[in-house]
């Protein structure tokens, strides 16, 4: 993707949320159609048993976005956003240690 799209995808997504409804497009920045892409690419390059495997690993990743979106949730309530994105940081390199040693062995 070039550094455009992504900037113009980033202004629609902020200007959506300021004028029109913040959950829903919290959920735009989701959708899979850049993934859809990728998937194809990889199965035509790699075969199935590596596009298996890539996905395995984005199921890990599911579940790193969520640590890392709860201990947001959980930080905003006590601190400001800098320090609540921190610790979301925080947690999530954490975490990613932990889940790349236990895959790792």
């Amino acid at each position: 993707m070039i550094w455009w799209e992504k900037t113009v995808e980033y202004y629609f997504v902020a200007n959506y949320a300021k004028y029109f409804n913040a959950q829903l497009a919290a959920l735009i920045v989701f959708i899979p159609a850049v993934s859809l892409v990728s998937y194809y690419f990889i199965s035509l390059e790699l075969g199935k048993s590596e596009l298996k495997e890539v996905v395995f690993f984005l199921l890990w990743s599911l579940l790193l976005l969520s640590i890392f979106i709860i201990s947001l949730f959980i930080s905003l309530k006590y601190f400001n956003f800098l320090s609540s994105i921190f610790i979301s940081m925080a947690a999530w390199v954490l975490s990613t240690i932990i889940i790349y040693q236990f895959i790792k062995n």
